[in-house]
């Protein structure tokens, strides 16, 4: 079994890694012991939900289902910053739902 170890990229470099990882970007790797081979970290973002879910809020936003807006200030920082970070990605898994309601539509 391989256990996962987490630190902010925000973090100094000599904090300790954590178990639990929070929302954001963040580093992870394996948990290393005297037996195991030294693993490089990787560069993450965790949205600290299911990508399916943050998808499904900001599709249901766009639509005017709900509102960001009526969202705490922290977590809606969260996911404007994360959906600005990674436009792209989301505009186009954003699309193509539009795609799929069109044609299930018609």
């Amino acid at each position: 079994m391989i256990f996962l170890v987490f630190k902010s990229t925000a973090a100094a470099e000599d904090a300790e890694w954590e178990d639990d990882p929070i929302p954001g970007e963040m580093w992870v790797k394996p948990l290393e012991d005297d037996d195991t081979e030294e693993y490089e970290p990787a560069k993450i973002i965790y949205l600290g939900q299911d990508n399916d879910d943050f998808i499904k809020v900001v599709n249901a936003h766009q639509k005017g289902e709900i509102s960001l807006w009526e969202e705490d200030e922290e977590q809606r920082k969260e996911i404007l910053h994360l959906f600005s970070t990674f436009h792209s990605p989301f505009i186009e898994i954003l699309e193509s739902l539009k795609d799929e309601e069109t044609e299930e539509e018609a």
